[in-house]
């Protein structure tokens, strides 16, 4: 069973887009064309960091994961579906706290208002209401993985069942 990457959403292809750029780094691929680019622009080779365009990659994925999709709005069924499978994950609530729907929505806002930045060892997310601060939170690049592949999980499956099978056997869950 297979379905054209034409028919999926844009979710779903944002992190399989993802795991191709990351696959073609691992290669070595992708070093060797952005070093042909790098000199093809008249730009340092080797200067395009790697792994690459972490900032952009993080970004794109929470954008398509947590803010584009309509099914992830607070109220909807497939909101209240995904809040119940990462309320029972221990490690998504360890990263989340105890309440999930209220990191999810503190998370989707600081992406939405750009109140994001990337540091050393992870994201820090921010949110504020009437000028003031009151969700601050630095997220280790492992956790942000482990949150964006949790949510890309339970999207993919929901959105398109009849890959859920195929998913459950390569990802062992």
């Amino acid at each position: 069973m297979s379905i054209p990457f034409e028919n999926l959403d844009i979710p779903t292809a944002a992190v399989l887009e993802h795991e191709v750029i990351f696959k073609a780094f691992e290669n070595g691929y992708l070093r060797r064309c952005a070093d042909e680019l790098c000199e093809l622009k008249g730009i340092d080779v080797g200067s395009i960091p790697t792994p690459p365009y972490r900032q952009v990659r993080y970004l794109s994925l929470l954008y398509c994961l947590l803010v584009f999709p309509r099914e992830l709005s607070k109220g909807s069924e497939a909101f209240a579906e995904t809040l119940e499978i990462v309320s029972k994950d221990e490690k998504f609530r360890a990263i989340s706290g105890e309440k999930p729907a209220e990191f999810l929505r503190l998370v989707r806002n600081s992406i939405s208002h750009a109140r994001l930045r990337f540091e050393e060892t992870g994201i820090r997310f921010e949110d504020r209401a009437r000028g003031q601060k009151h969700f601050d939170k630095l997220i280790s690049y492992q956790d942000v993985d482990y949150v964006l592949t949790t949510l890309h999980n339970i999207y993919n499956t929901m959105r398109h069942p009849e890959l859920r099978e195929i998913w459950e056997q390569r990802t062992g869950e």
